[in-house]
């Protein structure tokens, strides 16, 4: 004779299986809702509704599972995207969106970890005449000036100082690695512009943050900034790219003709992040915001940021 459990099992196994939700390639539940603390204790709600009208910089318009990869990137690593610890860039010219963290979120959770016992770093040179390469401090070097020779940075280092640990974490990163894009166009391989302006600045960000990742996998495993990943999609052709869609939509032409995102943020950092300071010192040069910058303006005008906070004459 059956039992009731032998009955209740044969009827759900002639039950059909339910079908699972499916999911349109561009859009997401907007009812999904995630919520978490950040590691100061701000609350953090983020919905694809929230990150597509509020937190994606470009003209372009990310997939639903690019929204949803930034979402999560932001929940597992309790990241507070509203203060430019998590990025998502979409350009229409290319072919997937950017996703990475801010470098200031390695620095100030290291800070807080109570093992973390400092850090040195600097670059990798091989100076004017020749010969092998020697170290420089941070992110130091001579530079070429009135056809006098400098120094060319060939790569950087970073330690890592653990006070449980009998050695440091070290990382070497070569610049070649990071600082050029192959460009389909012309088969040629050729130096990013921000690279270019500011090679120091630029690589030794790389060495830090790799080893603060190597010395602590726990803390930031998975977590990259933008100068570790692959550019060679945002420097090809634009001239065929789609209009922007909105009046308030940036041309595809905007990161080639005006000063990047992290350009920008390097000239916020010269202020230490103090927003009202460095929007009066932008509108003392006669813009109404940083995004008004052009690229070839941009190294005077970070020269002058500097000297402005320096001088607190803003």
């Amino acid at each position: 004779m059956a039992t009731v459990s032998s009955l209740k099992d044969s009827i759900k196994a002639c039950q059909p299986a339910p079908q699972q939700p499916t999911v349109a390639p561009n859009s997401v539940d907007d009812e999904c809702i995630v919520s978490y603390v950040t590691e100061n204790g701000v609350e953090i709600k983020l919905t694809p509704s929230i990150v597509r009208h509020e937190l994606i910089t470009g003209d372009g318009e990310p997939t639903a599972q690019e929204v949803m990869r930034f979402i999560r990137l932001c929940e597992s690593n309790r990241l507070n995207p509203y203060i430019q610890e998590a990025y998502l860039i979409r350009w229409a010219s290319s072919k997937k969106a950017k996703i990475f963290c801010g470098k200031d979120v390695f620095f100030k959770r290291a800070d807080m970890y109570p093992d973390y016992d400092g850090m040195e770093a600097g670059l990798f040179v091989v100076p004017h005449g020749g010969g092998g390469y020697i170290e420089r401090p941070d992110s130091f070097y001579l530079v070429e000036n009135a056809g006098d020779g400098g120094d060319r940075i060939v790569g950087a280092y970073a330690k890592v100082y653990h006070k449980n640990r009998s050695h440091p974490t070290y990382a070497a990163v070569t610049f070649k690695q990071y600082a050029y894009f192959y460009e389909t166009q012309t088969n040629i391989f050729k130096i990013k512009k921000t690279w270019e302006m500011m090679p120091g600045t630029m690589i030794i960000k790389v060495a830090k943050v790799r080893a603060l990742r190597e010395a602590f996998p726990n803390m930031f495993s998975g977590m990259y900034i933008a100068e570790e990943l692959s550019d060679a999609e945002e420097h090809q052709d634009t001239a065929n790219a789609p209009e922007p869609k909105e009046k308030n939509e940036l041309p595809a032409s905007y990161k080639e003709e005006f000063a990047t995102l992290e350009q920008r943020k390097m000239i916020s950092d010269a202020f230490s992040g103090n927003t009202t300071l460095c929007a009066k010192f932008i509108k003392s040069l006669g813009y109404k915001k940083s995004s008004e910058i052009k690229a070839p303006d941009f190294p005077e005008v970070l020269k002058k940021a500097q000297e402005a906070a320096l001088s607190k004459a803003v």
